[in-house]
């Protein structure tokens, strides 16, 4: 039997790697999805939009919640700090406490 070649073929891997071609191909079509759902927020936040800031406001919160796994590691205060203000902001917007509540 020649070292080279695999008695049994029917075992061999189809591509070494391809789970993780898989896997880094569906959080990159993940992420970009939730960057342009961040960026119609950010543009319904400039036109005064309640619906802009829901959904920044509900972003920046889950965006709270991955900062907390950083902060086990020693980073991500700042992270939760920034996205705290954010969803401070979109809150007091919305219930009218700051600036004019939106249409």
């Amino acid at each position: 039997m020649d070292p080279g070649t695999d008695p049994r073929p029917d075992l061999a891997p189809a591509a070494p790697y391809a789970k993780d071609k898989t896997f880094v191909a569906v959080v990159g079509v993940l992420i970009a999805a939730a960057s342009v759902l961040q960026i119609v927020g950010g543009a319904g936040i400039m036109k005064g939009r309640r619906w802009g800031f829901v959904l920044t406001a509900v972003f920046a919160a889950f965006s709270i919640l991955f900062h907390l796994q950083g902060v086990l590691h020693g980073t991500g205060l700042v992270g939760i700090a920034v996205h705290g203000v954010i969803v401070y902001y979109c809150w007091a917007r919305l219930s009218g406490k700051k600036g004019p509540a939106p249409a």
